[in-house]
């Protein structure tokens, strides 16, 4: 809602709003575990093992996920296609599935414990950004994952660069236009 969006740009986490990130963090990282199970069964040519079915089944799998499982997410996971498909085709994939799952897992805490930089050096003039440090034309932002996770975090740098041969050219042009105007005038009074 448009009270969490505020709360959470404030930073104030609340425990419904706690729970709330969850299921959106389940979401999201079930939704790349099908997809990456959608490709692996392809390349198999596993046709029994149908994703969209999952897909559709997605938030009432979350929803047992988020009750609590004694067993291991992988174990879980192909039981619950096994009898939702009818087929033993996924129990082929065990160790597909767990590889999966410890990359999902890797990936998860590069998200959720990174510290990042990112360095930006721009041409000529800087004139506006919002980086925590400032050398010269080099601009760098600092953070925890925690500033894009569930927000965009705009990163801001202008700079102005003089183009000389432009302004020499547009020099050229009005010094040519100013005697352009002047030369007549010039030669009429020596005429006179």
């Amino acid at each position: 809602s448009r009270e969490e969006l505020d709360d959470l740009k404030r930073g104030e986490i609340g425990d419904s709003l706690k729970a709330r990130l969850e299921i959106y963090n389940w979401q999201n990282r079930f939704q790349y575990f099908l997809d990456s199970l959608e490709s692996l069964a392809e390349e198999k040519g596993f046709d029994e093992i149908d994703v969209s079915i999952l897909r559709d089944k997605k938030d009432e799998f979350i929803n047992k996920l988020l009750i609590g499982l004694d067993i291991s997410f992988p174990e879980y996971f192909m039981k619950y296609v096994e009898e939702l498909l009818g087929t033993k085709q996924i129990w082929s994939l065990e160790q597909n599935i767990k590889e999966l799952e410890k990359r999902i897992d890797k990936n998860d805490d590069l998200i959720k414990f990174g510290d990042y930089t990112n360095e930006v050096v721009v041409p000529g003039l800087l004139i506006n950004t919002n980086a925590n440090n400032i050398e010269g034309n080099k601009v760098t932002w600092n953070f925890k994952s925690d500033r894009f996770t569930y927000l965009d975090y705009k990163m801001v740098v202008k700079s102005r660069v003089t183009n000389v041969w432009v302004m020499i050219f547009t020099a050229s042009v009005v010094v040519l236009l100013v005697f352009l105007l002047i030369a007549p005038k010039i030669r009429r009074r020596n005429i006179v």
